[in-house]
C-alpha cells in the first residue's frame, strides 16, 4: 500500500499527470496537455519517510489557516529567511496543495510569482495523514489586504494602485502564456516583499489548460471576485471560460484597493453571484479617481469575455503604461513596510517583560533583592525601545534627505508615527517614550502633535513635512 502511494505521488510530479478533477475542460487535446517540469530538477517534490523538521532552524509561526501552519525559518547553516508551509495531505483524496506545487514549479524564476524552492512529502503511518512541507520565498511585507488595513481609510492612493496592478499584470501575463488560470485573484492573494516587490500566491485553485484555445467549465474561487462566465459555467452547458476570468478578478481587486472592499461586500453571499451576472459592472467614483483609472476598470470588467482585453493588452493601457510615479510608489510602499516593521518591534519591546515578575515563586530567586536590583532588566527594555525609536528617526531622515530637518521636525514626525501605532492597536504609548525622543530645549507641547491626515491616508510625503512641522 505504501509503495503504491509513493508511486502515485512520484508519477504526479515527474510525469506532469494531473489528479482526477471534477472540472471539465472543453476542446481538450491530450497531445498538448501539461508541460514538462523545469529541466533543472526531475521533480518538484521529495518523498521522504522521516520528519524534515530537523533540516530547519529558527522556526517561528507567522500564519495559520484551514490549510495548515506557515513558519518563518532557515535551512540549517544558512542565513536566508524562508516561508515554510506545512499542510496535512489526506491519503487517497484529491489535494489542491499537490496541484499548486506542480503549477508553482512550472513558474520557477518568474519575478511576480512567489518562488517555490522545494517541497517534501513526509509519508507517515497508514492510519495518519501525510504531511507536505513547502519551502517558499518569504514575503515580509504581507499581503495587499494587510497594506490596506494599515492605512487610516483602509484604501490606497491611485499611484500605488497603478504600480501594484502593473506588477500583477506582469505575473498574469506569464501565467496565461503557460495557459494557467489563477481563479482566485484578490488582494489577500497578492503579497509584497520587504522591497515592495509584488508576488502572486495561492495557486491552489489554479488550472492549466491544454492550449490557449481550450476552455473550462466549473465554478471555483471567491464569489465577489468571480467573473460572470465562471458563475454561469455550471448553469449553461455552452458557457465556459479561460484565462480572462483572472482579468475580471483584477478589476475587482483594483476597486477593492481604491474603496477598501470589493463590490457587494454588504450583500449576502447567496445573492452576490446573481448580482454579478445580472447587474452592470461596478464602477469607480468619477469625482475621486482619474479617467485613466476608470477606463482601466471598465476594460477589466467587460462582461463579454470575448471582448475583454488580455493581460498583455492591459499592460499597454494608459493607466499602466504611463506610470511616472511607479518607482516612487514602490519606494513609498517599501518605506511603509519598513516603518511597520519598526513599529511592531517597538510594540513587542514595550510589552515584553511585563509578565516576568508574575512568574510562580519556584521560578524566581529565593534571595530577597532590593527593588533597585531590577533596574538592569528595565534598562534592557528601555534600550530596546530606544533602538526602535532611533531606527524610526533614521528612516525618516533617509526618506527626506533633501530637507534639512531640525530636531523639532524629526521629533514631530517620530511622535506622529508612534501615535499611529497607538491608534491602530490596544497598546497605549507611554508618555516617557515620547520624552525620550525630545531634545532638552523642545517644549512639551511638541509631544502632543496631532496625527497626519493628508491625501496619502497615513503615508508621508516630503512635500508635506514643512507644513506638518509648522504646527509645532
Amino acid at each position: 500500500m505504501a509503495s503504491k502511494l509513493l508511486r502515485r505521488f512520484l508519477n504526479f510530479f515527474r510525469c506532469g499527470k494531473k489528479v482526477k478533477s471534477s472540472f471539465e475542460e472543453i476542446n481538450y487535446n491530450p497531445t498538448k496537455n501539461l508541460e514538462k517540469p523545469p529541466k533543472q530538477k526531475s521533480s518538484a517534490i521529495e518523498v521522504i519517510d522521516h520528519d524534515p523538521a530537523g533540516r530547519f532552524q529558527c522556526m517561528e509561526p507567522i500564519g495559520k489557516g484551514g490549510f495548515g501552519q506557515v513558519y518563518k525559518g532557515r535551512y540549517l547553516g544558512k542565513d536566508k529567511d524562508l516561508a515554510i508551509k506545512v499542510v496535512n495531505v489526506r491519503k487517497n483524496k484529491e489535494n489542491i496543495e499537490l496541484e499548486e506545487i506542480n503549477l508553482l514549479w512550472k513558474c520557477s524564476g518568474e519575478t511576480n510569482i512567489v518562488q517555490l524552492y522545494g517541497a517534501m512529502l513526509h509519508v507517515t503511518e497508514p492510519s495518519l495523514d501525510n504531511r507536505l512541507w513547502c519551502v517558499m520565498e518569504l514575503c515580509e511585507g504581507g499581503s495587499i489586504r494587510d497594506l490596506m488595513d494599515q492605512q487610516v481609510a483602509r484604501t490606497l492612493p491611485e499611484h500605488w494602485i497603478q504600480y501594484l496592478c502593473g506588477q500583477v499584470l506582469k505575473g498574469l501575463k506569464y501565467l496565461h502564456s503557460k495557459c494557467i488560470m489563477h481563479r482566485d485573484l484578490k488582494a489577500m492573494n497578492i503579497m509584497l516583499t520587504a522591497r515592495a516587490q509584488v508576488k502572486i500566491i495561492d495557486l491552489g485553485l489554479g488550472i492549466q489548460l491544454s492550449s490557449k484555445d481550450a476552455r473550462f467549465r466549473g465554478t471555483a474561487g471567491t464569489p465577489r471576485w468571480m467573473a460572470p462566465e465562471v458563475i454561469l459555467s455550471r448553469k449553461k452547458i455552452k458557457e465556459a471560460y479561460n484565462t480572462k476570468c483572472d482579468i475580471w478578478s483584477l478589476g475587482i481587486t483594483a476597486i477593492e484597493m481604491a474603496e477598501g472592499n470589493a463590490p457587494y461586500s454588504k450583500v449576502p453571499k447567496d445573492q452576490v453571484k446573481a448580482m454579478i451576472v445580472n447587474n452592470d459592472p461596478p464602477t469607480l467614483n468619477a469625482d475621486v479617481w482619474s479617467k485613466e483609472f476608470q477606463s482601466f476598470i471598465a476594460c477589466c470588467l467587460t462582461k463579454n469575455q470575448f471582448e475583454r482585453p488580455t493581460a498583455k493588452e492591459l499592460l499597454n493601457s494608459k493607466f499602466i503604461k504611463k506610470q511616472p510615479k511607479a518607482s516612487q510608489a514602490q519606494k513609498e510602499i517599501a518605506a511603509h513596510i519598513k516603518r511597520m516593521k519598526i513599529l511592531k518591534e517597538l510594540q513587542k519591546n514595550m510589552t515584553s517583560g511585563e509578565s516576568e515578575n508574575e512568574q510562580p515563586p519556584s521560578k524566581l530567586s529565593n534571595v530577597q533583592e532590593e527593588p533597585k536590583n531590577q533596574e538592569p532588566a528595565d534598562l534592557h527594555k528601555h534600550s530596546a525601545v530606544q533602538e526602535n525609536v532611533n531606527a524610526m528617526e533614521h528612516l525618516i531622515v533617509q526618506e527626506n534627505q533633501e530637507l534639512q530637518l531640525n530636531p523639532e521636525q524629526k521629533e514631530h514626525l517620530i511622535v506622529q508615527e508612534l501615535q499611529k501605532l497607538e491608534a491602530n492597536s490596544d497598546l497605549k504609548i507611554k508618555e516617557e517614550i515620547h520624552d525620550n525622543t525630545a531634545k532638552p530645549d523642545v517644549k512639551p507641547r511638541a509631544t502632543r502633535a496631532t496625527s497626519y491626515t493628508g491625501p496619502h491616508s497615513g503615508v508621508f510625503r516630503a512635500s508635506d513635512i514643512p507644513r506638518a512641522a509648522k504646527s509645532i
